[in-house]
């Protein structure tokens, strides 16, 4: 399995600089397959956006890929209007 490249973040854990957009992640069994493939060669960053408006299934293909939870990165993006105020 080739290892991706990853950079190290301020707490010391190392992320990905590569990983897996997860924009149809509604084609389901196709997501899972490529999710499992993804993983087994070294992927552990999967990226989605609350537009794709599919984050049950992609968190149901990232259960089924048998890595686990701690293994993972999951990184997402959301409209500019879904904040608060900070």
């Amino acid at each position: 399995m080739y290892v991706l490249p990853t950079r190290e973040l301020n707490d010391g854990n190392r992320i990905p600089i590569n990983g897996l957009r997860l924009f149809q992640a509604d084609v389901y069994i196709g997501t899972i397959n490529l999710v499992k493939l993804a993983t087994r060669e070294g992927y552990h960053l999967f990226d989605t956006a609350q537009l794709y408006e599919n984050e049950f299934k992609t968190g149901q293909c990232l259960r089924l890929s048998g890595v686990s939870r701690q293994q993972l990165f999951i990184t997402t993006k959301l409209y500019t209007t879904a904040g608060g105020r900070s």
